[in-house]
């Protein structure tokens, strides 16, 4: 069980209690960090984020995007990542990435909307 993100931020109930999430929703969300940290960023597990900082985002092709995510996801068990859809805004330097996941069986979706490179 986990605590529900939205922008960063712990919501919470109408009581003040924090509000939890399992299951599906759970794993949807740690599969949401995993993409959208920069691996290597965080000190307590090097390993944990994606490397779609470090990848020419309007160059790539999805193959190679579709590796960076995959691998990113690799150590969640109940994720599969069955494709991607590839969208950028090369004049506002944004990614816009559609991750389509099998999470304990049950098809999902993640909205990845990013900008990940400088300049």
């Amino acid at each position: 069980m986990d605590n529900l993100l939205k922008n960063g931020n712990m919501l919470s109930d109408y009581d003040g209690s924090i509000q939890r999430i399992s299951g599906t929703k759970e794993l949807a969300q740690a599969a949401m960090i995993r993409l959208t940290v920069r691996r290597g960023s965080f000190p307590y597990n090097l390993s944990l984020g994606s490397g779609l900082f470090d990848v020419d985002i309007h160059g790539a092709g999805e193959e190679e995007i579709l590796s960076i995510v995959e691998e990113a996801l690799q150590e969640m068990d109940e994720v599969a990542v069955i494709g991607i859809e590839k969208k950028t805004d090369q004049e506002k330097r944004i990614l816009y990435l559609q991750v389509n996941l099998k999470i304990n069986g049950e098809e999902q979706s993640l909205a990845v909307t990013s900008p990940f490179w400088e300049g």
